[in-house]
Formats: structure tokens, sequence, C-alpha cells
């Protein structure tokens, strides 16, 4: 059930399930239940998501952005199925991070993330001590700090202090004129911007099943996970693997080009070491550099459905086969028959026989067929200046 105004809810009872959008559904009508009404709603939910209305044109512009507007622009393949927004878990949220049009993006703010993690694990990697206060100083520049991230306190809530270990208040202080002491707070150098998939990589059904849901709900101090429990299995939409995603980074203030080069050698790591989303730890949400065989494939692939595509919206037209536009259009016009160009050119006026004007042109415009024209104008047979352009 769609709880929504009446005149709304109307409006979507008149489109058929598989043509709601499943962005619009993900961030308007998703909603909690309780018990086992919960779950039956969920698996529905989670169903509606996989099979709803995508707009996947999208994803080209998208990327088409990012590649004019990133110093940085790259593209690496999702291996495994991905969850993004599943903050809470898959049980408590169980949604995706979809646009307006239905296709899975990763935020900036999860791309900024996988990047910063592999940062700092090269800090706490790296023994030396010049080469150590270098990265962290790349870090703050890239990354930006808070007031707190310069304090010491417990290293579990500090990671520039639990990276740098027993070097962290030599460190600190030889950073200070540049960064902390110079500012409580900054946003960073460069610009995370959102990762886009080239086209729609589909989304399909993962389940999560609990066995001992009774003792994880009890609270008693005694309780005990017996194997006479029954399992309680919970479905939750996923992004399906395979989908070639890209990333762009820009600079939001001045930064050297290194700083860039480093971030970007940091995402591209963080992203095949500790991948993004949820539930990463388990192979989720972890990318690979595409292969030249997988490259080859994917672009010979791409060149097929585009003209699969081209075929398709042929068949849409009045014209499916050069044999119906030579007798609808061509013939009539060599023939001077009036009645039949108005016919003809009336169909390539329809906005799907529009793939058709080109075919046009060769026989219309150009001075040799000045006298066609005019004899056109003198018959009152119209067509729009463009086809002779």
């Amino acid at each position: 059930m769609i709880y929504a105004l009446k005149e709304t809810k109307t409006l979507l009872d008149k489109i058929p399930r598989k043509e709601r959008s499943r962005g619009l559904l993900a961030c308007r009508f998703s909603e909690i239940k309780e018990g086992k009404e919960d779950k039956k709603y969920r698996s529905n939910f989670s169903e509606n998501l996989k099979n709803g209305a995508v707009f996947s044109f999208k994803a080209s512009h998208q990327v088409q952005w990012l590649k004019k507007n990133s110093t940085s622009f790259f593209s690496m393949k999702l291996q495994s199925r991905m969850m993004i927004n599943m903050s809470g878990g898959v049980i408590e949220n169980g949604n995706l991070c979809l646009d307006r049009y239905g296709i899975p993006y990763i935020p900036g703010s999860a791309v900024k993330g996988c990047a910063r993690r592999q940062a700092i694990y090269l800090l706490k990697e790296e023994s030396d001590f010049e080469k150590k206060k270098n990265i962290l100083r790349s870090i703050a520049q890239v990354f930006g700090w808070g007031d707190s991230d310069w304090k010491t306190c417990n290293e579990q809530s500090n990671d520039f202090q639990y990276a740098c270990g027993e070097h962290w208040e030599d460190i600190r202080n030889a950073l200070k004129s540049e960064t902390w002491g110079k500012s409580e707070n900054f946003a960073g150098s460069v610009c995370f911007h959102e990762a886009y998939p080239d086209q729609d990589p589909g989304i399909e059904l993962d389940i999560v099943t609990p066995h001992h849901k009774e003792y994880y709900e009890s609270e008693g101090p005694n309780a005990k996970a017996w194997d006479t429990e029954k399992p309680s299995p919970n479905i939750f939409p996923a992004v399906k693997s395979g989908g070639l995603y890209y990333f762009g980074l820009s600079e939001r203030r001045k930064s050297s080009e290194s700083s860039l080069i480093d971030t970007a050698e940091w995402l591209r790591a963080g992203l095949e070491t500790w991948g993004v989303g949820a539930k990463t730890s388990s192979g989720y949400g972890w990318f690979a550099k595409e292969t030249n065989e997988e490259a080859t494939v994917r672009k010979d692939k791409v060149e097929a459905d585009i003209k699969e595509k081209e075929k398709a919206e042929l068949r849409a037209t009045d014209f499916p086969t050069d044999a119906h536009f030579k007798n609808l259009v061509l013939i009539p016009l060599e023939k001077k028959q009036p009645e039949n160009i108005i016919k003809g050119f009336n169909l390539l006026k329809k906005l799907e026989n529009k793939i058709h004007v080109e075919k046009l042109k060769p026989h219309l415009k150009g001075s040799e067929f000045k006298n066609l024209r005019k004899w056109l104008k003198e018959k009152m047979i119209d067509y729009p200046e463009s086809w002779i352009q």
C-alpha cells in the first residue's frame, strides 16, 4: 500500500508497477512497519525497487559532466554487489542510494571516506619520521581537519594520533604552523564528486538470515543461542556487480598537482583494498581496474547495443526499411507527385521519424535542386527550413 495524498495515489495507481520510478519509490514511499507485516513489506518493497523504472540514459550524462569538471578522472569496475546508504545495517535500513532518475550512485562523502581510509592506513604503516610527517601533511591538506583532529586524546577517537603512534606529539608540533596553528578548521583542498556508472548496473535481491533472533533480542544476562531457534531470512536490495563506475576529483581551492595525484592513488587503492559502502568485510563493494580484454568486450557490447537500438528506432517509425522511405518519399519527389509528396513530408515531420530527415537532405538541398525547391514552393508544399541546411 502507498501512503500519499489522495490525488497522488490516484495518479500513481494508473501507472503500471514496472513503470514507477524506483528512485521516487526509494526516497518518498518507503516506510517502517512492525512484526511480520514489516518483513512482508520489506520483501515487496525490495522487489518493487528491483523492477522499478530507471532513466538509464541519464547515467551517461552524469559521466560526461564528471569528465568535463574533474581534474582527475578514472573508472573502476565493481567486482561484487554493493550497498550504499545502509547506515544502521541492512535489516534496520534496507534501502539504496538512488538519484532522482533511479541510478545507483556513490555519494562524494563515501568516495572521500574510502580515499581517506587508505591514506590513514599508509600513514600508520610508514615508520620513517620524515615520510610519516609528509604523509600527514598531505592528508591534512587534501581532506581537511576539525579542531578535534589535532587534540591529544584516546587513539580510538583520533585517527591522526592513532596512525602516527609514538611520533604523534613530534609530528603534531612540527606541522602546527602549517595546519592547526593557522586554523582550527579546514575543509580540504580536493573536491570528491559523486561516482556514477556509465549505464544502469541493475539491482538484485540479497538475503541475510539471523539464526538466533531470540538470543539477540533477549535482554537477559543468561541468554543462550540454541540451535533450535528458527532462522529469520530478511531480503534487501543490492547493486549488481560488473558495472563500470567513474570517479572524479577536482580542486576545491589552490592545491599542488602532487596532492591530486596522491589522492587519486589513495582512492584507487582504497577501492581495491577496502571497498566502499556496507558489509565490505563480507566482500561487498570492492572494485578493480578494468582489464584490456574486459574493456574490449564492453566496447563491443556498447556498439552492439547502439546498433540494436537504432534498428528498434527504425522499426518504430513509418519507414522501417530503406524501401519504405524510397517509395513514400523519394519516388514521389522524383516524379513530382504533389499529393504523395505532402503525405511523405507530413510523415517526416513526426518526431519519431526525425532520424530519416538526413536521408532526404541530399535530394533536396544544394544549388542543383534549386528548381525543385521552387516547384515545391509553387505547389505550396511546405517543409522546415532545417531540411535544406
